[in-house]
């Protein structure tokens, strides 16, 4: 697979970030704003025409070696000051030039401009931009997951090279990310042990101020302070790099794939294509798709038809929270094993030429078949965990008890299971045209890699199969958004010619099983969680788990109904051994905290290799990594319960590629700060609502309809904006809550509770009990502790609202202690008179 390259480079350099340095002078700065260019340069403006730029570049190690020979030739080149960079160019013809006179590279190789290298880096954006020609090299390399690379060898970096003796040499260079080639874009450190190669460590330094701080933040330090150790940490990087893309080169020989993938995604597009290819079937129409000689690729006519309601029928997880706040008991957080690549296996090659447009439920209500259908439904009313999908205006899925949804054939069998009343609008069934599975054989072949490469003994390429694995149900579905009905389109930066382009299908997108293969994961984890028995706490479910305090008897019992079972048999045929096991516990807990959606953490376990944080998409500022798990569930557990409305999260990223690419800029740091969000999202409607160790808790039930769900939920966003309230007590829900049953009334003080409302009203308006002067119930109101009360603010109670109503349905702690305070001077049916 490398023989074609006559090099193997492994690059990477070493810079102090601007945002490091005690004090950054003005020619880090590409333009300065006024402010900057008066007072001095101020590398944390915000103001658009003033940009940092530059860090202080301070070497570019390189180590490379030929496919064949293991000799390796190692070198660091150092830059000359701050403004001085190497050009890309320039160094790789250096390298060349070296590795000729080394004997690596021959003669007729270089005479023959037959020169073809990899240059492999770890996050490449970062390398790229230490160089003089970065404006050149931007625009040359792609942008593949907000780094640098070059997607196959026709498109490499063409390099030309003077060289002594020998004139103009072309050079091809193929740049390679190994960042997009390790699972989970694990750090170079993460691939350095898993290949036994240490990444090393260096001596702290010591800076201006006489402080010791870790040589990482001040390499400019360690070169000056530690120069060994310095040349030793630099190259090891680039040493790590070059390896990796020999360990993954060595993998996909051993796969029989025909060219160095760039990702490790292409990986699992090839092998599914492959794997098709052996069943005797097309890919290309495998997945709905045509090519002409000498033309396009098209959808296949009969496909196009469906698209979109197939594309409608595309969802993500099944996503709810469904008790919220602290938990004691015994905890498991279960999955379904191999979720997606076990659903892959129901797949077979669909007969496009034999669609069918129907309504009947029997024919579309079936889990065996690939069937659409745009539908309304009502479940019965003590449903606990309908199953049908309905989109949230922009606040994901909801789950309702009625509605309209356009779904697949697994969630329609499970709802008629549960008693659904099922009227289709519009349906389609797709019969199969054969028997045979390619997809599981795909799945086969990587469970048996992930089998020759124990997770105890070789991590890293167990965990590279296995997110090869996952990554094929991904590009099932890339770009299917965009031919929604009301189109999702994701957008991706074409480094080419500085636009945004909407994202291109992968080699296999296709609707209908796309939208099939999501829809067996979300109906077998519907069907466990609706069959759990009643007295179980079900607390979350996240895409393919969830989280109860069931024991695994009973969550066994809850998979075993006709769509359990099939996935069962699905697994079983994926599994090396054929197991139908279909449950694994991930973790077990005596304590958890619920409080959203993909939000919640354990905060108590037995074994701390059971710690789960699922973090609703934010991150503790400056938080330590080193420390240990369950420190970091306590810190969240103290941000949730001593939250504010308005609190933020200061989050410090790395710049987008966009905007590097824009400005021509280095890597730099970027600070921003983020909005707390760590309320419940309303997906369910909360019952049973209660504080419990000093935080709210409740179950909660389905909502009727869409509309029910994004109406709360739309309410709760304007009132705790206008209140500025957070949803952790009881005393705050029923705040909420009382605004909601007043209708949700404009123009009044959303801080004061329903009752404090209601008796301000009754004193404004005088009502029996209440008819004192507004001077004298101003003092009254003030000593039983309702503040900031005027008698204007009583008149103008009065002009704008009616004769009150007895509205007050529910009291809070401090309405408790006013409703005392006052029982002393009013008379008690008068305090009666403004409740329900």
């Amino acid at each position: 697979m490398l023989d074609r390259y006559s090099l193997i480079v492994g690059l990477d350099a070493e810079y102090v970030s601007a945002s490091e340095l005690p004090n950054p002078s003005a020619d880090m700065l590409a333009r300065q704003c006024p402010t900057c260019t008066r007072k001095g340069p101020d590398i944390h403006c915000e103001k658009r025409t003033c940009h940092p730029v530059k860090n202080i570049v301070l070497s570019h190690q390189l180590s490379y070696r030929t496919p064949n020979n293991p000799a390796t030739r190692d070198h660091i080149v150092y830059t000359e000051g701050r403004t001085r960079r190497p050009y890309f160019s320039h160094m790789i013809g250096g390298v060349i030039e070296d590795a000729r006179a080394a004997g690596m590279i021959s003669e007729a190789d270089i005479c023959n401009d037959a020169i073809n290298i990899i240059v492999a880096a770890h996050f490449s954006r970062a390398e790229l931009a230490t160089f003089a020609d970065f404006n050149k090299l931007k625009k040359r390399a792609q942008n593949v997951r907000g780094t640098y690379a070059t997607i196959n060898h026709r498109d490499g970096i063409r390099v030309a090279y003077r060289m002594p003796g020998v004139g103009r040499v072309n050079i091809r260079v193929r740049l390679l990310d190994t960042m997009l080639l390790a699972p989970g874009r694990a750090p170079l450190a993460a691939l350095g042990d898993w290949m036994g190669v240490e990444k090393l460590s260096m001596p702290p330094v010591i800076d201006e101020q006489g402080q010791r701080v870790p040589a990482i933040r001040r390499m400019d330090l360690c070169l000056q302070q530690h120069p060994a150790p310095f040349e030793a940490y630099a190259l090891r990087d680039a040493v790590i790099a070059r390896d990796w893309i020999f360990e993954v080169a060595t993998l996909a020989d051993a796969w029989g794939l025909e060219t160095m993938p760039a990702t490790v995604a292409s990986m699992g597009i090839e092998k599914i294509r492959s794997c098709i290819s052996d069943c005797d079937l097309d890919p290309l129409r495998f997945c709905g798709w045509q090519k002409p000689p000498r033309e396009q690729k098209t959808m296949l006519p009969a496909v196009g038809d469906i698209k979109t309601l197939t594309a409608d029928c595309f969802h993500g997880g099944l996503n709810i929270a469904c008790e919220i706040g602290v938990h004691d008991g015994d905890i498991t957080d279960l999955d379904l094993k191999g979720a997606y690549t076990s659903a892959m296996a129901a797949l077979r090659p669909a007969d496009w030429d034999a669609i069918q447009y129907t309504k009947d439920v029997d024919t579309l209500a079936r889990h065996d078949a690939l069937t659409f259908a745009r539908a309304e439904f009502e479940f019965p009313p003590d449903t606990r965990f309908p199953c049908l999908p309905v989109a949230n205006g922009g606040y994901g899925l909801c789950y309702p008890l009625s509605g309209e949804t356009c779904c697949c054939g697994p969630e329609l069998k499970l709802a008629v299971q549960m008693g659904a009343r099922i009227t289709v609008k519009h349906g389609v069934y797709v019969p199969w045209a054969g028997t045979a599975r390619p997809l599981v054989d795909f799945a086969k072949f990587i469970n048996h890699w992930r089998a020759r490469f124990p997770k105890g003994t070789h991590p890293g390429l167990h965990a590279l199969v296995k997110e090869v694995g996952n990554s094929g149900y991904g590009k099932f579905a890339q770009a299917v958004a965009g031919w929604k009905t009301n189109p999702v389109t994701a957008r991706v930066f074409d480094t080419r010619n500085g636009t945004y382009q909407d994202m291109p299908e992968s080699g296999i997108s296709c609707a209908p099983y796309a939208a099939y293969i999501t829809s067996i994961v979300r109906a077998t984890l519907a069907e466990a969680v609706a069959g759990l028995p009643a007295h179980v706490t079900m607390m979350s479910a996240t895409t393919d788990g969830f989280l109860s305090d069931a024991t695994l008897a009973e969550a066994k019992a809850a998979t075993s109904g006709a769509i359990g079972t099939w996935f069962a048999e699905l697994r079983g045929m994926v599994d090396p051994n054929g197991d139908t096991e279909t449950l694994e516990v991930k973790h077990r807990a005596q304590r958890v905290l619920v409080v959203k959606t993909r939000g919640g953490m354990a905060l108590f376990v037995e074994d701390e290799t059971n710690v789960f944080i699922a973090r609703a998409g934010h991150k503790i500022p400056h938080w330590d990594r080193t420390k240990p798990k369950i420190e970091e569930a306590h810190a969240w557990e103290e941000i949730i319960r001593n939250r504010e409305y308005g609190d933020v999260m200061t989050r410090k990223s790395l710049v987008s590629l966009p905007k590097q690419y824009r400005l021509g800029c280095d890597l730099i740091d970027e600070t921003r700060d983020v909005a707390s969000n760590l309320d419940f999202d309303f997906k369910r409607m909360p019952v049973d609502v209660r504080d419990y160790d000093g935080i709210i808790r409740f179950g909660t039930a389905p909502f009727a309809t869409v509309e029910d769900c994004l109406h709360w939920r739309r309410a709760w966003d304007e009132y705790r904006h206008k209140a500025e309230a957070v949803l952790k007590s009881a005393d705050d829900w029923l705040r909420f809550h009382g605004w909601m049953m007043d209708g949700q009334p404009g123009g009044v003080d959303l801080k004061r509770t329903q009752f404090e409302r209601a008796v301000l009203a009754a004193f404004a308006h005088r009502i029996p009990g209440f008819d004192i002067k507004y001077p004298d119930a101003v003092k009254l109101l003030d000593g039983c502790g309702v503040a900031g009360i005027t008698t204007r603010t009583l008149d103008n109670i009065r002009r704008r609202t009616e004769q009150p109503q007895p509205r007050a349905i529910a009291m809070t702690s401090t309405d408790l202690a006013l409703g005392g305070n006052l029982v002393t001077a009013l008379p008690l049916n008068a305090l009666k008179s403004v409740l329900l």
